[in-house]
């Protein structure tokens, strides 16, 4: 999974290549051609480890917990699995989500650059695992503006859910070069709704919901949304 995300740094730069490069603050921003924002190189070396889990999710276990349900609960009602259906978690964080699938009676699985112990009843996956295996879903919960795996197009999964930061204005606005989720380095790519969209439609995935349920739990100060969800069905060949 590391090398996950060389690749698909390496992949964007090939994408973005001929489209204009803003500078905000010092780093570059290119958008490419499905309106995807990304962050050029050089990139600072960003490490996923235990301790990056641990400050981003121990201190709050409420929300974590919030969120793990809402997002369960949204994933069964649209998606409609069956018991024993497998559901793997890329970027698994503390495993809040994969603890709740489980309970609910699916094959919960997780991939995760950090290593973190995932919760009992639970599996971890190899990058093989990921993209051979067959899913019911795989859910992309706070990764994909980290990393987005070059190899989409070959899952072999019914539906991807997805849940970033809502990016609501371009590079070279004053609110995208104060805005908390730009966080250079560890966030290398930013959406929008659309531009999701749109790039999941390339992929071979169509848009079936979307919505900002996680609001209700981690709001933005400004009234925009803060967080936006996508969940999208495997196009029939």
């Amino acid at each position: 999974v590391g090398e996950m995300v060389i690749m698909t740094q390496n992949m964007s730069l090939r994408k973005v290549e001929s489209s204009k490069v803003i500078q905000v603050g010092g780093i570059g921003y290119a958008l490419d051609r499905f309106g995807v924002i990304h962050q050029q190189p050089p990139y600072e070396k960003f490490i996923y480890d235990r301790k990056y889990v641990e400050d981003r999710y121990i201190g709050i276990p409420d929300k974590v917990s919030q969120i793990s349900h809402l997002r369960a609960g949204l994933l069964v009602g649209i998606t409609s699995p069956q018991k024993n259906d497998a559901i793997l978690d890329v970027g698994y964080g503390c495993g809040g989500f994969m603890a709740i699938v489980h309970k609910l009676g699916f094959n919960s699985c997780g991939v995760d650059v950090t290593g973190f112990p995932v919760p009992e009843g639970c599996h971890v996956v190899n990058e093989d695992e990921m993209r051979y295996c067959h899913w019911h879903a795989i859910t992309f919960f706070d990764s994909v503006e980290h990393m987005i795996p070059h190899f989409l197009s070959i899952l072999n999964t019914s539906y991807i859910m997805i849940s970033a930061p809502f990016c609501h204005e371009p590079p070279g606005s004053e609110w995208f070069a104060l805005w908390k989720h730009r966080r250079p380095h560890e966030h290398l790519y930013h959406f929008n709704p659309d531009s999701l969209k749109l790039m999941m439609r390339y992929q071979g995935f169509t848009e079936v919901w979307r919505g900002s349920p996680e609001d209700v739990v981690r709001p933005s100060s400004d009234g925009r949304e803060n967080t936006f969800t996508g969940v999208f069905a495997r196009d029939l060949l």
